[in-house]
């Protein structure tokens, strides 16, 4: 009943921002219950085919991504972790809501698009990495307290944390830093809406430059106070408010850190 209560909530909320992206709220619905299980270890990996090469890999990196995550956001994930291996782009927009993603968390499931073994070597353990912090995330909140986190610092975290799976997933900053430089960059916003998010399409950026410029600051924020960096953590995944949360434990607001990490590009 509660997760009905919640999709209600979410579709007012869509219809009030004017979103035309109903495939969201569609995919939420969506059944996984035909998906057969590939391999069962610290987490559950169902495939949605047999011989699906995606599960295979996927079974490959996934106790070292787990390992990564719960390192990187200083707690043990809460709940089993189900990971799904699609088999077509037709099935990844149904259970993603979006066609060309390369992976996606939706009601706590993780979802690999098999676009992942044709992108360069790396990928697919740094993507499910990505997907595994924002996992992470989810298990510790509730989703009004996970909207409320800014979009900027919830995927800066998943881009920085999945950087620290393997060396050939690094990537690579200068570019999305060259553009803060020129001016053409997000801005950090202190709290998160699930009405009016403000995302890569708010600041005039590509999914792929605005990732990177979010990325590169969560990881200035890190090794400029790594103390204080995992007290921020610590203090989010217990449902504190974000901007508060960063003064306290960062020592400084949002907008000064964000100055000092534009002087120092």
């Amino acid at each position: 009943m509660y997760r009905y209560k919640v999709m209600i909530i979410i579709i007012m909320l869509f219809m009030m921002s004017g979103c035309s992206t109903m495939k969201t709220v569609s995919a939420m619905m969506q059944s996984t219950d035909d998906f057969m299980l590939h391999s069962k270890g610290n987490g559950f990996i169902f495939q949605e085919t047999k011989h699906l090469s995606l599960a295979n890999e996927a079974e490959k990196y996934l106790e070292k991504s787990l390992d990564v995550v719960e390192k990187a956001q200083y707690r043990k994930f809460t709940k089993p972790i189900n990971i799904y291996a699609v088999s077509s782009l037709d099935s990844l927009e149904k259970y993603c809501g979006y066609r060309f993603v390369l992976g996606c968390v939706v009601n706590e499931k993780v979802f690999l698009s098999p676009r992942i073994l044709t992108q360069p070597t790396g990928t697919l353990p740094r993507i499910l990495t990505h997907e595994l912090s924002h996992l992470h995330i989810i298990q510790q909140l509730s989703m009004f307290e996970l909207v409320s986190i800014p979009t900027w610092f919830r995927e800066g975290l998943a881009v920085y944390v999945s950087t620290k799976i393997e060396s050939d997933a690094k990537l690579d900053f200068k570019e999305a830093e060259i553009k803060i430089k020129e001016g053409n960059s997000f801005y950090p916003n202190k709290k998160g809406s699930i009405i009016f998010p403000k995302s890569h399409v708010s600041f005039g950026l590509s999914r792929s430059i605005f990732y990177r410029q979010v990325a590169s600051f969560v990881k200035f924020i890190h090794l400029n106070n790594k103390a204080g960096f995992e007290k921020l953590l610590l203090s989010i995944q217990e449902g504190k408010e974000f901007s508060v949360a960063f003064q306290s434990d960062i020592g400084t607001t949002i907008d000064l850190k964000w100055s000092s990490f534009v002087k120092q590009i």
